[in-house]
This record gives C-alpha cells, structure tokens and sequence, in this order.
C-alpha cells in the first residue's frame, strides 16, 4: 500500500504545484487551476487531451453552481 504525503499548509501556489509536478507521471494529463488577484481563474494545461479538459470544464461548472447556490441560501 502507498501513501501520499500531505501537502504543508504553509506553501504558496508556486510550491504546490511544483509538487504536484513531482508526483504525475511524465506522460499523465495535469490540470491546475489557480485564481489570480487581477486576472480571475487562470489554469495550466500540461499534456492534456480531450477527456483532461472535459474534466476541468465540469469541475468548473460546478463550482460555480455551488457558488451561486451558497448566495441563494444566505
């Protein structure tokens, strides 16, 4: 059985994502999104595809459904 590491919760995005790098594989699709003070939601796509994108746009979507649903309810 393999175990992952926690991330520290001190690390800034830079970090994370550098550890990120470190535990996909090479040939593996990776998506990171992060959001930008000035510039909103921005992402990297590193070696993704069709199905990698699908995922990120539903993830999206989603969060923005939460969102609104969260303004709705208070």
């Amino acid at each position: 059985m393999s175990t992952i590491e926690p991330l520290n919760d001190n690390w800034g995005a830079k970090a994370a994502a550098g550890d990120a790098l470190e535990r996909v594989p090479n040939e593996a699709a990776l998506v990171c999104v992060w959001i930008h003070p000035e510039k909103g939601v921005q992402w990297s796509k590193a070696n993704t595809d069709f199905e990698s994108l699908s995922m990120l746009a539903v993830v999206v979507q989603e969060f923005a459904a939460a969102c609104v649903r969260n303004e709705l309810s208070s």
